[in-house]
């Protein structure tokens, strides 16, 4: 039986722009969106002093602190080399005490759930889209 060939992926984060997302001081970079827009890896700066609001996932997210000083929104203090896995319908956000750069890991579609009730999801080609507001969600878990 002839040996299968692996196929190795390399990217160059350099390549690939910053994104603005919907929310003032958040950025990203997508560095894979998989087929399906499924399986994402991105590179997530928040500027320093701003909070990334309160949401949540339908997917777990895995997440490494590149660098920088973040306050989660239950009040723990996250340094630069501090990991977190985030159960899929778990709320959670972060306030930037310094500036913060972060890995993100997603198994699947990427969406966010915002308190307010707005829902975005991620497009195969790195694009926010709004699909508008559902019943304001609050602290209320959605799975």
């Amino acid at each position: 039986m002839p040996a299968r060939k692996l196929n190795i992926e390399i990217g160059d984060a350099a390549k690939i722009k910053w994104q603005r997302s919907p929310w003032p001081g958040v950025h990203y970079k997508f560095l894979q969106i998989g087929p399906g827009a499924r399986n994402i890896i991105d590179l997530l700066k928040v500027e320093a002093g701003v909070a990334l609001r309160p949401h949540r996932h339908a997917v777990v997210q895995r997440s490494f602190l590149v660098a920088g000083k973040a306050k989660t929104s239950d009040g723990r203090v996250l340094n630069a080399g501090s990991w977190i896995t985030i159960p899929a319908g778990a709320r959670h956000g972060h306030v930037a005490v310094e500036e913060v750069l972060w890995v993100d890991f997603f198994p699947g579609l990427l969406t966010w759930f915002m308190d307010d009730g707005k829902v975005y999801i991620l497009s195969a080609d790195g694009r926010f889209n709004d699909l508008g507001r559902l019943k304001r969600l609050g602290k209320r878990p959605i799975i």
